[in-house]
């Protein structure tokens, strides 16, 4: 059976539980391999902090609730990182990183290209050249990156070893960015 998934930006949160992370959210689908035709779902599943206007992949299957229709419910996820200038500049100006207008956040895209975000993660350093960024603006930036791009990447790292979605937001809680060093070192 083919693997189900949609590439949609979260419109809306409608329902979220703080205790296991279950979310129930509206999504603006922009591809997918689904025969699924409207311009909307309903996403459901254990997902971690997420952001209205962000987009991500889904990967899952469609359910039937009884009193609210055809759903597509969660299995792994991942977070689409922007590629194009436009989108990269609107993400880092976005509310997810105070501080960052659109001004800089076009310097910061200008200065790493389009693979803004892996670059600035492997060489964040480079953040004091861009002109009108200080040390403290930088600091925020790249903690922001780390917490939001970081935690996505071990979610999905920790999926591959076949775990569900509430246990790797679990395993992430507790060990953070060593999820997957601790893992790797003893998967026990």
């Amino acid at each position: 059976m083919e693997e189900l998934w949609i590439v949609g930006t979260i419109e809306a949160v409608f329902f979220q539980n703080s205790m296991n992370f279950y979310k129930v959210m509206l999504v603006e689908i922009t591809e997918t391999n689904t025969d699924y035709d409207d311009d909307e779902i309903v996403v459901t599943g254990t997902v971690g902090d997420v952001t209205e206007g962000d987009s991500y992949c889904f990967k899952g299957q469609f359910t039937d609730h009884p009193k609210y229709g055809q759903q597509f419910q969660i299995e792994t996820y991942e977070m689409t990182t922007p590629t194009s200038k436009n989108g990269l500049i609107k993400y880092l100006s976005s509310d997810k990183f105070k501080g960052i207008g659109v001004k800089s956040a076009t310097r910061i895209v200008e200065l790493f290209g389009e693979n803004a975000i892996d670059e600035i993660l492997a060489q964040p350093e480079r953040l004091g050249e861009v002109a009108g960024l200080n040390k403290s603006k930088q600091a925020a930036l790249l903690a922001s990156l780390r917490e939001n791009y970081g935690m996505e990447k071990v979610l999905l790292r920790l999926a591959e070893y076949g775990l569900g979605s509430q246990l790797t937001l679990q395993i992430y809680q507790r060990y953070k960015d060593e999820s997957l060093a601790i893992i790797d070192e003893n998967p026990y």
